[in-house]
Order: structure tokens, then sequence, then C-alpha cells
């Protein structure tokens, strides 16, 4: 910024002595004359202190000076005598209490030529100048934009930019960037200059408006003193981010203003300043949710639209049946924020092979299906989803804990083409670090098969990470075997249930095969009996299939058999063909004694080491959670069944963990698939465990049965989606990773696990010499 000194001067008025003459000459900072200056001179009235008039206009007795030429070598006549007394004297526009310089006019004295004393101004020139919205509080500020480096927190400072995520005719996710003269009343001058230049100009995009019609301004630097102005001079641009970071780096989401003004007088003044890019947040499913999809024309749906119901201000939408039923696969949620603008958005058409016509509400966003200006319609983003991986079931979000104020994202990749496209992506965001699971031991792929997150509501920020586990499946069905042989009953049940549990702790980390756990099984469950069974049989399901199975049933094994599998369970059992219902794939209810699933689908190869090598993936999975996320996040193994093809793993017994849930400040409701599995006194065994660990956290838990999700490899949260409610996340006043320090937390010891499910009492009679504790 420069200044200009102008020199003031009052001559003394000859022919009426009682006047006064005023004489301004205004200078640069150089001492050379200034043109094209309106200099203001009013008197200042001391004795009554009225309102300050203006005595005198900017005129030379013969020549007007036009406003903002100066044709006088930077002297200003006023044409008009003054009457003596102090004046302040300023350019017009400035605010006269801060610019002004008083000067003394006295009158003539008679037959002397005595001129005023000669007095000497300095005051700023008036120059255009950048403004933008560095206090983030949605409105372009009223000081000049002028700073380094973007700041976060509360009290930070620097202007946030987003990527364009909606097709509307008014871009929202611009910001405007005005540039105003600093005076109220600003002249129209000639000489000067204006440039904008950004230091990575591959990052943005400049516009003359908001609408999406409006002319695009690429050139780098761009020239601003051609551009359209207002009645008052000012210039109004728009910007809006070109794409997201390039990289992991910090710096690749920031771009750098420098705005230079020139002076008529080749006198340069330069502001700089720094933008951030918005990053996308992923929701979690534990955020509070405002929509929940589901296919329309399946049974499951009604199942669906009831549970959804009981959970206040959610929205329940049908969407149209396709090939493939799995809503989740679809889209991904999230939230994309800046403090001009707010909405949900979300990563869409992941599902490349089977799309799904899943239409999202007018006030969702999409990040990557967006168009740029008009030349650009069509254009899509440079991440395209190419496998399994990339499906939004893929994708889970922890809930916040100290360092990543909005959690951190989990996905599952695998060996082979099982690479999750999209990973690079989420890991660019630098806020929700992404924790990367193995998942490629299941057919699909998608780290929803075998984990998901709930609160525990009995302990205020401590969550339940539940973590298929064929292991303990394993323990409980030779549990279920005992309690048939000896008719247990009532509680003593629950006793053997906690017996398996312990026991699956316990060989966590085992490295010996299947048949350490079978030695386990033996000495605290006995032999399996080899007396004569029931025949292996199956019938028509009836859908709900909720009702308590028949006591009569006490032993058996029931899952819901799915015909597209290999190898066929049917050949297993040497049962028929199950038949087809009406206008629905193939499946039916599949009854087979308890014995049969643990001697051919565990102690049998090459299903056994299928089974080990699964739960060995699944302990390493664990493993890398506990090491990435804090002690307030424990570990609840859910028992899983499973199926081995040529694509990997699927689910014999309904995959529990693949839960809807809904949660609130108020509750939390799970839709869990129901498992099935070992019958035990009147109860499926695997669905009174979970509900009873689900409930004791306080939290509503319901079972549905979904056999057209089950037989296509997915459940419940595979075939719904939601929408999260649009809640702002001030995520640029909250730095991600600044305070994540992960610790390693191991797996209890069979001691502690014992001591905490037993306090107080005698814990069960298990046989600890077959672990190494």
């Amino acid at each position: 910024m420069f200044d200009h000194k102008r020199s003031v001067q009052s001559c003394p008025n000859k022919k009426k002595q009682e006047l006064g003459k005023l004489i301004v000459c205004v200078e640069d900072s150089n001492g050379d004359p200034a043109n094209g200056a309106l200099v203001i001179a009013r008197k200042k009235d001391t004795k009554d202190k009225r309102k300050k008039k203006t005595e005198a206009l900017t005129r030379h007795p013969k020549r007007p000076v036009k406003k903002g030429v100066g044709e006088l070598d930077g002297v200003v006549h006023f044409g008009k005598d003054l009457k003596p007394g102090k004046y302040e004297v300023y350019l017009d526009g400035w605010n006269p209490e801060e610019k002004a310089k008083t000067v003394t006019v006295v009158a003539n004295e008679k037959g002397r030529n005595r001129r005023n004393p000669h007095t000497t101004l300095i005051l700023e020139n008036k120059i255009l100048r950048m403004y933008l919205d560095v206090h983030r509080d949605g409105q372009v500020d009223d000081e000049p934009a002028d700073y380094g480096d973007w700041q976060w927190g509360e009290n930070g400072l620097g202007a946030i930019i987003m990527v364009r995520t909606r097709k509307n005719d008014n871009i929202d996710e611009r910001i405007e960037l005005a540039f105003r003269w600093d005076a109220e009343k600003p002249e129209e001058r000639q000489g000067w200059q204006a440039r904008l230049r950004a230091d990575e100009p591959g990052r943005i995009r400049v516009y003359s408006g908001r609408k999406k019609n409006a002319q695009a301004l690429n050139n780098n630097p761009l020239d601003l003193t051609g551009l359209e102005k207002d009645a008052d001079g000012r210039i109004s641009l728009w910007i809006e981010a070109a794409d997201f970071g390039a990289d992991q780096q910090e710096e690749s989401w920031r771009v750098m203003l420098t705005f230079t003004y020139t002076t008529p007088d080749k006198k340069e003044v330069e502001q700089r300043a720094q933008l951030r890019i918005a990053p996308w947040i992923m929701a979690s499913d534990l955020d509070p949710t405002e929509k929940v999809f589901a296919p329309d024309g399946l049974n499951e749906t009604e199942g669906i639209n009831t549970f959804t119901s009981k959970a206040k201000n959610v929205e329940f939408i049908r969407t149209k049946k396709g090939k493939k039923l799995f809503n989740r696969d679809q889209i991904k949620s999230g939230f994309y924020s800046a403090p001009h603008y707010n909405l949900v958005a979300c990563m869409t058409n992941l599902e490349e092979k089977h799309p799904i016509n899943l239409s999202l509400p007018e006030d969702v966003g999409s990040i990557f299906e967006y168009t740029e200006n008009e030349a650009d319609i069509g254009k899509k983003s440079k991440y395209k989803p190419r496998e399994s991986q990339d499906n939004g079931g893929n994708y889970l979000v922890t809930p916040p804990f100290d360092g990543y104020p909005f959690g951190r994202i989990i996905y599952g990749e695998g060996d082979g083409t099982k690479k999750c496209t999209w990973g690079n992506f989420l890991k660019t965001q630098l806020y929700q670090k992404p924790i990367v699971v193995n998942s490629g031991w299941l057919d699909v792929g998608h780290a929803d098969e075998f984990l998901s997150i709930v609160p525990d509501r009995k302990n205020p920020n401590k969550y339940k990470v539940l973590i298929a586990s064929v292991r303990l499946a394993f323990f409980m069905l030779y549990g279920a075997e005992k309690i048939r042989r000896e008719n247990i009953t009532g509680d003593d049940i629950y006793g053997i249930v906690r017996t398996a549990i312990q026991l699956n702790s316990s060989l966590t980390g085992n490295t010996e095969g299947i048949g350490k756990w079978k030695e386990a099984a033996e000495k605290n469950f006995g032999r399996l009996d080899a007396s004569a069974l029931p025949k292996n049989t199956y019938e028509n399901i009836d859908y709900q299939a909720n009702k308590a199975p028949d006591e009569a049933h006490n032993g058996r094994f029931e899952f819901i058999y799915k015909s597209n599998r290999a190898p066929d369970i049917k050949d297993f059992f040497n049962i028929p063909q199950a038949p087809k219902l009406s206008e629905a794939p193939s499946y039916c209810l599949v009854r087979v004694n308890t014995r049969d699933i643990i001697e051919k689908f565990f102690l049998n190869e090459p299903f056994g080491k299928y089974h080990y090598d699964t739960q060995v993936i699944l302990d390493e999975n664990e493993k890398i959670l506990r090491r990435e996320l804090p002690v307030t996040f424990e570990y609840l193994p859910v028992p899983l069944v499973l199926n081995f093809g040529a694509g990997g793993a699927v689910g014999v017994t309904g995959d529990s963990v693949n839960m809807l849930v809904i949660n609130s400040p108020e509750s939390t409701h799970c839709l869990i698939p129901k498992p099935f599995g070992p019958i035990v006194d009147g109860c499926y065994l695997f669905q009174e465990y979970i509900g009873l660990e689900l409930g004791d956290m306080k939290l509503i838990v319901e079972f549905l049965n979904d056999p057209n999700f089950h037989i296509e490899d997915g459940e419940i949260h595979c075939g719904t989606n939601q929408i999260p409610v649009n809640d702002k996340k001030k995520w640029w006043e909250m730095e991600a990773g600044s305070k994540a320090q992960p610790r390693l937390v191991p797996p209890p010891l069979l001691s502690e696990v014992l001591g905490k499910a037993f306090p107080g009492e005698k814990p069960p009679d298990v046989d600890i010499s077959v672990f190494d504790i």
C-alpha cells in the first residue's frame, strides 16, 4: 500500500480582507503531482458543534477538475473564498473522522500579500482490495483478505472452497470473491490495473457468477480491469474447487490467491489469501438417520418398514426392485460442509456391474456425478468403481474418538483383484484415516459381512465392535450337543454358552489348527454322541419364521438353503432338491442334526481347514482394530457357520453382524438377520446369545428372517441404505489426527475373561489345561 502526500496552502484574498483562499496540492509518495483527486474542505464549527458543512468543492476558477482526472498537475483551487477558521480537508470518499487534516485559513491583511501557513497532509490513496469469507461465518468479511497460511481451529482464519455436488441451476457450493474500493464513493479512475493469480490454478475454477451458465474465467493470472462492475465500481467473482485433494499431503488441499493492484502511477499493492478445499466426510451407521431405503416387492420390505416406523423421525423409502437387491452397494452417504453451505452428499453409482435404481432426494448431492460448465457436461470423475470392494457395503465408519472427531473409515481388501479403487480417494481426504482390513477371504468381500459397530448405551462413550467368529460357532455347536445329550434346561444352558465364549477367547491366536479346538471342546463338553439321529429334512419356509422353534427339534440345526452355492449343501446331508417357491429363487428351510454340522463343516477336510484359516484372518483383523482404535472399543464375537466355494466364503447361517442400526441420542434400534442355527430348549441358540448380549447394552433388538437377501449372499445391512440427518460438520474447527495415539490392546487372557464373566461367583468348570496361558 502506498501513501499520497498532499500539500495544503491557504492564500490571502486581496479583494476581500475578511476572506481567505485555499489551495490543495496532491502529491504521491515520491513528491510528484498526483492527478485525479477530488478534494473536500469543510468548516469545523467549534462553538456550537453543529453538523459540519462542506464549504467548498474542488473547482478551478476557470476549469473544473473532473472526477478522477487530474488536469492541473496535482493542484486543486477552491474557487470560492473561504471565511477564516479551521477546515477539515480530505479526499472524497474517505471517512473524515479518520483521514481528514485540519487546516487554518486566515483573512488576508489589508495591504499585505501574506499567505496562510503551508501544511502537508499524508493520506492513503483509494485502491481496489480483495475480500473473502476469511473468518468463516458464511459471509464475505468487511475487512480485506490479507493473510498467510490457512489455519485450523475455532478462531482460525482462511476461506473454504467446495467441489460442485449438485446439478442445480444455482451453484451453492461456490463462494464469493469480492473486489471493493476502499472508499465509500470510489471514483472510476483511469490507468489502474488489477490481476488475480492462483499458485495452483488447476485446483480452482473462477466464474463471473453463481449460476451454472456463468462465464468461466480461466486465465491465470486473471486481468480484472475489463470485467463487469456494479454501480460502485465493485467486482464479484465466484470460485469452486475443481476436484478434491490430489494426494495425502495437506498442501494438495490448499490454493494461494495473490491479488495485485497497480495504481495509475504504477505503484503495486499486493494481497495474499490461502484457501482450503473442503473434504468429504463419510457418514457412520451411528449418525442419526433421516431416511431408510429398502427394495420394494420383497417380504422383507414390510418387516424393515415396520422396524423403521419405531424409530422417531425416520422416513422409509421403497426403491425399485432390480436384478440386484442390495441398496447398500449403490451409494455411500456422507457430509459435505463449508461455512456458506452444507449438505448430505453421497458417493454414487458404486455398483457398476448391476446398477440399482436408487434415486437420491432433491436435497442430497453426489460428490462424483456432478457436471462442470457446459463445455464439460458428461465429464466423469477420475475415480471409477471396478471391483466389488468399491461397493458401499465395503465401507464402515467408527464413532468419533480422540484425534478423529468424525471417526475413521474401515474398508476391506484382499489378495489378487479384490482391491478397493476408492481407497486412494479415501486416504487423500486426510480426515478419517482409513483402517484397511482383510476381506479377501469372502466371496463378496465386503467389510460389513464380518464387522459392525454399536454403542454400549449402558456405558456411555463405549462401543462394541461385532466381529464374526466361526470358532465361537464351533464351541457353541459342541455346547448344543451337550445340552441335547444331557437334556439341560433353564439357566444351565447359559453356563454352557459362557463356557463356549471363554473357550473362544482363550484360543485367540491358536496356531495348532482345528484339532486344538476339538481337544478343548471334548474336554469341556464331551465327545459327540454316535447314536442314531433323525433324518435330515427340508420344508418350505414360512417367510416370517420368527416364532420359536418346536422343542421337539432340540439338537437340530436349521438354515436357509441356497441352491446357487457350490459345493451344494444338499449333497452333504442326502436331502432332495429343494422346491422352488412361486416367483422366488430356490430356497427352503433345511433341518439337519447339529452333530452333522460339526462333523461335515468343521471336522471334515477341507472345510475344517477353511474354517480354521478364516478364523486366523478374523483374529488378525481384530488385532488390527485393537491397534488402531482406543480402549473404549470392546469386541463381541458373533457366531457364524460358513460355506466355501470358488469365490470365497458365504454364510450358511444368517450373518447377524450384517444388521441395520438406527441410532439417535435417545435410543438405538438394531434389526438383525435371523441366524437360525442350533436349537436348544425351544430357542435358537445363536439368536438367544446375540439378543442377550445386545440387550444387556440397552439396545432395542429385533430379528428378521431375510431369505431373499441371504440367498444372494447378503443380509439386511446389504439390502438397505441410510441417509443421515443433515448435520453441519464444522471440520475446519477440529484438525484430525493431531491427538490420535493408536495403541495395541491385546486380547484378554482367559483368567481375565473368567473374572469379568463371573464377578464374585465361581466360574464354570472349564478345563484350561488345553490352553497355553
